[in-house]
């Protein structure tokens, strides 16, 4: 039995419930949520009939172990067909979309902010052992930030460059941040 089958035997037998809606997106949501009894985030993907890309690979994402990429924990599927993943909760830790709404960081943070999420970055394009693979929207809402002032990736879509969807037209993540080339349609890169 793999580290996923056993993650879903164990949580299967305690039912999963959704707490509190955190924020809702064209093809997903993401909840606060209790896996066997722990606060947990969930992401729901509740329409597989929408133009959004596929979920990610729960095996990709299970495979992704790096402290500034969030922890996967466990998908299920509910009675209509819709997807679920859990991912670990960092109860103290905000968006950095939210810090940088009270002001300017002080320098040390910003570095501290900056080093780890490049190292999430990196290992996502060349370390992971399911790599290279690109998290697919970078952004500050996408970034969270612990009291010690390290950053974790969140929302992570686990595509390999080649099979990043793209089309006339299709943009997928937050354009404010994206690669010139990206919102040219151009061929999608590691940075």
């Amino acid at each position: 039995m793999n580290n996923l089958e056993k993650q879903k035997k164990k949580a299967t037998e305690e039912p999963w419930q959704l707490i509190k809606p955190l924020s809702f997106g064209p093809g997903s949501e993401v909840w606060l949520a209790k896996l066997n009894g722990k606060k947990v985030i969930a992401k729901r993907y509740p329409s597989s009939n929408l133009p959004w890309p596929l979920p990610p690979d729960p095996n990709v994402l299970a495979k992704l172990r790096h402290p500034s990429i969030v922890r996967f924990i466990y998908s299920d599927k509910d009675e209509d067909e819709v997807r679920t993943d859990f991912f670990s909760f960092k109860p103290d830790a905000i968006s950095l979309k939210e810090m940088l709404q009270h002001g300017t960081l002080p320098e040390p943070t910003r570095i501290s902010i900056i080093r780890s999420a490049a190292y999430g970055l990196r290992y996502l394009h060349e370390k992971s052992a399911v790599g290279p693979i690109l998290h697919g929207d970078i952004a500050p809402s996408n970034l969270i930030v612990t009291p010690t002032g390290k950053s974790v990736w969140l929302d992570v879509s686990a595509f390999k460059p080649e099979t990043f969807p793209l089309g006339p037209g299709l943009i997928w993540g937050h354009p404010t941040f994206m690669a010139p080339e990206v919102l040219n349609e151009g061929p999608v890169t590691i940075a």
